[in-house]
């Protein structure tokens, strides 16, 4: 598992120092700024043992606050712990280029510049969606769902249009799928909950067989949809329990289990 991990990140590094000399070479290039958000953000949710893992990296950003206001200020001369300035801002750099959080804030610098020139060319381009949607699920990595929530809205609200207007791409169903469960997960995250239960019961009822998955070979066959419809059930049932529907909450716990067998 370690050498798999060991191989992925070194794979991203690679991409990552690709798509850094093309930025360096165009920094309007759209693409490029997607692909170095997208890189960066992966390389974030890889180096966490438990994938988006919201508020771990806002954790990292208040430690190196704590090293520098410990060892970098000058009010601490005359500390036992004073570091020299040099070596304390070499230090805080080292940690700020390989924290999860840094990775994070980087990503969502590129991606929000991507969003604007993706935006520009055509709002609901399949590179401005999925830009979109990646730079929502760094905000989710970063503990920041109040600003996510409004990103997920906007890319449930263009695929929408897409399939109303018949110019989704190929595979656009799964992207749908996947955007509205994040968003009702976002939901349930800031206590939404009310809007959270009603979009999962939604996604739950046209896309995992309405409550009876196991019955329905096009999700047990399609590996990606077992998963998502468990994260759906999952969450229904933490959202029940929350408004005191235990007997609900139980059922919606029961069929994500299922799912996972």
């Amino acid at each position: 598992y370690e050498m798999n991990m060991l191989r992925a990140m070194n794979k991203l590094s690679a991409a990552r120092d690709s798509f850094e000399r093309a930025v360096m070479a165009d920094p309007t290039h759209a693409s490029s700024r997607a692909g170095m958000g997208l890189c960066m953000l992966l390389m974030a949710i890889r180096s966490t043992s438990s994938g988006l893992e919201g508020g771990r990296a806002m954790k990292e950003m208040e430690h190196v606050d704590q090293f520098i206001s410990r060892y970098g200020s000058s009010d601490n001369a005359n500390d036992g712990d004073e570091l020299g300035q040099q070596e304390v801002a070499a230090m805080t750099d080292s940690m700020l280029e390989t924290s999860t959080a840094q990775l994070l804030f980087d990503a969502t610098q590129h991606l929000e510049a991507a969003t604007d020139m993706t935006m520009h060319l055509s709002s609901q381009g399949p590179l401005h969606v999925a830009t979109l949607h990646n730079l929502a699920l760094a905000h989710l990595a970063l503990g920041d769902a109040s600003t996510a929530v409004p990103l997920l809205r906007r890319v449930a609200h263009s695929v929408s249009e897409q399939a109303a207007s018949g110019t989704s791409p190929a595979g656009a169903s799964k992207v749908l799928t996947s955007e509205e469960v994040n968003l009702g997960s976002a939901l349930l995250e800031i206590g939404m909950v009310e809007e959270s239960v009603a979009t999962l019961s939604d996604i739950a009822e046209r896309h995992c067989n309405n409550g009876d998955p196991a019955g329905s070979d096009s999700i047990v066959n399609d590996e990606r949809k077992k998963s998502l419809c468990s994260i759906v059930y999952n969450n229904l049932g933490i959202g029940y329990e929350m408004i005191g529907e235990s007997s609900v909450a139980s059922a919606n716990y029961e069929l994500s289990i299922h799912l996972n067998i």
